[in-house]
């Protein structure tokens, strides 16, 4: 802990700063995260929890009374307002963080910290700095102060007669962090200190200090101070200093994005096994007629839906805070329930089926709305929710329809959708596992959860097949497991490394930890076959556990999920948010400016399009995925819209493109991006589940909760854009003309369609 008044600075190598000893009372990293509500690629629990493994320190008494009797003085003091603001952020900053001699206010703030902005015609100069104290020309952070009730985030209406620069105060102060090089900046209206870590070429992040709050929430205040004091920039060793604590937070966030993928194609396979085990109960009549690739299909289409209705949900989107969504229809509530149901054993859950059909009861609702005294819900349609799109999920035929039909849904049971659940909102990192926020997600992960499925299909098991672990997870036959190790224990040996990469040291770990619980639990995943379990049982050390933590063993005429494919096969590349942002600005600012850089003109001497020019702009990817591309380029267009409205205001003009359906909507950047989606973005794919989750993503990201999720179908289309074949009248033209002068000419050249002609009979995929 430290004292009242500034005391010698320890060296940076005296070890990690703030440890506080045991008896030390301490905050929770989680709590303080929950009072920070952070945004984007802010600092993450398991950096915290490094950093602080006993808890942040509690501030000392006197200390704490002192800030007390501060904030009582700028609440509630006599005097000018803003003189009492300032004094309470100089307090803070100044004297409670011990910034002294290191804060530079005003006119002391280094020149070089400067940033103009030439295509704005605006020049970014921050209020403070702290500096280094062996270099005052080198800053550590940089400061921005705002009036009173600033939205930070909120993007200000401005009148000027060129372009105003539509950027929230976060956003200029981003820019100002990439362009001096200072990754660190704090935004100040005097009652909330918003931290903002923006590093060159890596995304940004943010978390809100409200210091009204310092008197009500302690955590509130020792987190400030611990994280923000003059030593944990000065004096701490170089993985503990505020900076590395947020590389190791991006390090981390990305990992979060791999284990999500990973998690979710757990959870599939965890749905593909529970439909392929109520199949084999029923001795095959559930799915007589679905061939396996059409059972990954919907169960891919399942936890899509899944994962999009958690986003949407916990942005707001859809109705959690009614009381009948929440307890009867919402996936983000679901999860608890059942934990709640589970208290009296899992073996509860495995006899019942109820949350399964309340899952295709929201689909359900999603697709065609809800129209009930108690409560509405919009019929928002869309192929991803119909539920005529794989009928036997709900034990229907093939071509029936969901409102004249009864369903007799699949039993998967309350187990296997709580593993799912599990899956997809507690990540497992290490020996860590917390509960993931999909509010915090971009819709670029969302999507990259999609395309890691890509390679991936589903096969009926003929014989019993193990799922190896490993770094990359594999499934072999019991036989051929079996043949190896016939081989000799060093033969043996050097096949489970050559086949899971797993090394001696891991083997020997895993050996160990076999115990007798796991044997009990593999007899479970034989189905109760003791001679099976008995064949299997030298294999059990190097098995994963599938999500309901049992060994990973697939019985014969069981449907599992395995790699069919490797993923550059399918087409899919995952583009982070940062890559598809600088795609786009360099492809558009030649389009938007004029004269511009196309012209070879400066920055200075930009100048912005019309918003009717912009809106009559046309973006296509013609391989558009998730929809990372189209989401980006529709957050650059919507910026340049803003600057092209202000300037219309200036000349008392009227907007042009508003969206007629969104005249209640008063935020600027909204109407934006609805208006450049509905005029400016297109695109075409031809994974006609990619097309459908590149509508939703921007759906997601124009907010448009009122709108169907049609409302792109016009320009988002599933198809072939080198081929451009869309009809079987397309292909008999060209077959009539000799363009195929064989079968394999036209297999090569045609898409997803079925042909009956003279000389070819069959189905082709391109």
């Amino acid at each position: 802990m430290t004292s009242g008044r500034r005391g010698r600075r320890p060296s940076a190598g005296q070890g990690r700063l703030f440890a506080a000893p045991p008896s030390a009372r301490t905050s929770s990293t989680s709590d303080l995260l929950a009072l920070l509500e952070p945004e984007g690629a802010f600092l993450t629990p398991p950096v915290l929890k490094r950093a602080f493994p006993s808890g942040i320190p509690r501030l000392e008494t006197e200390r704490r009374a002192l800030v007390r009797e501060r904030l009582a003085s700028f609440l509630d003091g006599e005097g000018d307002a803003t003189a009492r603001t300032t004094a309470w952020r100089r307090f803070l900053l100044g004297h409670l963080l011990e910034w002294g001699a290191e804060f530079l206010e005003d006119q002391r703030v280094p020149a070089q910290y400067d940033v103009a902005i030439p295509e704005h015609g605006v020049r970014l100069r921050p209020n403070a700095v702290l500096v280094s104290p062996d270099d005052p020309q080198l800053a550590r952070l940089l400061v921005f102060v705002y009036p009173a009730g600033t939205p930070f985030d909120r993007r200000p209406r401005q009148q000027q007669g060129r372009a105003a620069w539509a950027a929230s105060p976060l956003e200029q102060a981003e820019r100002a962090c990439r362009d001096t090089g200072v990754p660190l900046a704090l935004l100040s209206d005097g009652e909330r200190m918003t931290l903002l870590w923006a590093p060159k070429d890596a995304a940004s992040g943010s978390g809100a200090f409200v210091t009204s709050l310092f008197a009500e929430e302690p955590v509130l205040l020792d987190g400030f101070v611990a994280l923000l004091e003059a030593r944990r920039f000065f004096s701490a060793g170089k993985d503990d200093i505020l900076e590395a604590l947020f590389r190791q937070s991006a390090d981390a966030q990305a990992e979060v994005t791999t284990t999500l993928g990973r998690q979710v194609r757990s959870a599939l396979e965890l749905l593909v096994d529970a439909i392929g085990r109520a199949d084999r109960d029923a001795d095959g009549r559930l799915l007589a007629s679905v061939p396996p690739s059409e059972v990954y299909n919907a169960a891919v289409t399942v936890l899509m839906r899944m994962v999009f209705l958690l986003s949407a949900e916990e942005r707001g989107l859809f109705p959690l805070g009614d009381p009948v969504y929440a307890g009867s229809y919402a996936v983000a509530s679901l999860r608890d329930q059942l934990r709640e149901q589970a208290r009296g054993g899992q073996e509860t859950l495995e006899r019942r089926t109820a949350a399964w059909h309340r899952l295709l009861a929201l689909f359900r609702a999603v697709h065609s709305g809800v129209n009930h005294s108690e409560f509405r819900l919009p019929a928002y349609g869309g192929s991803l929710f119909d539920p005529n799109r794989f009928p036997f999920l709900e034990g229907r035929p093939w071509g029936s329809d969901w409102r004249a039909v009864e369903a007799a849904p699949l039993p998967v049971d309350d187990r296997t959708v709580l593993g799912i659940l599990d899956a997809l909102k507690v990540l497992r990192i290490g020996a860590e596992a917390r509960v993931l926020s999909y509010r915090t997600l971009d819709v670029e992960q969302i999507g990259h959860v999609y395309e890691g499925l890509l390679d991936h299909g589903c096969v009926r098991a003929s014989e019993t097949v193990l799922g190896f672990a490993g770094k990359s997870d594999e499934e072999v036959l019991l036989a051929e497991a079996e043949t190896q190790l016939a081989k000799g224990r060093a033969a043996f040996e050097q096949w489970i490394e050559v086949t899971t990469g797993m090394k001696a040291a891991a083997r020997s770990r895993a050996e160990a930890a076999v115990d007798a619980h796991r044997e009990q639990r593999l007899l479970a995943s034989c189905g109760g076959d003791v001679a099976l379990a008995q064949r299997v049982r030298p294999f059990l050390p190097y098995l994963r556990d599938d999500v309901r933590h049992e060994p990973y063993v697939i019985l014969p005429g069981t449907l599992y999920v395995t790699q069919v494919s490797a993923r550059r096969d399918a087409g899919a590349q995952y583009t982070t948010k940062e890559l598809a942002d600088e795609v786009v600005r360099y492809a558009l600012e030649p389009l938007v400016y004029k004269p511009g850089p196309a012209d070879g003109a400066t920055p200075e001497e930009w100048r912005l399009i019309p918003a009717a020019d912009i809106l009559k702009l046309k973006v296509c990817d013609p391989a558009v995925g998730s929809g990372a591309i189209l989401v980006a380029a529709g957050r650059y267009l919507a910026e340049r819209l803003m600057e092209a409205w202000a300037v219309e205001e200036a000349q008392a003009l009227p907007r042009s493109g508003l969206p007629a359906d969104t005249a209640h909507v008063d935020d600027d950047e909204v109407l934006a991006r609805r208006a450049i989606a509905d005029h400016c973005l297109y695109g075409v794919d031809r994974d006609p589940l990619a097309a459908e989750m590149a509508k939703l993503s921007l759906w997601l990201t124009t907010l448009s909760k009122e709108r169907p999720f049609t409302f792109l179908d016009h320009a988002i289309q599933y198809g072939d854009s080198l081929l451009g074949i869309t009809s079987l009248d397309e292909l008999d033209v060209l077959w009539r003309h000799g363009r195929f002068s064989t079968a394999t000419d036209l297999r090569r050249h045609a898409g997803h369609v079925q042909v009956n002609r003279p000389g070819f009979d069959g189905e082709f995929v391109y």
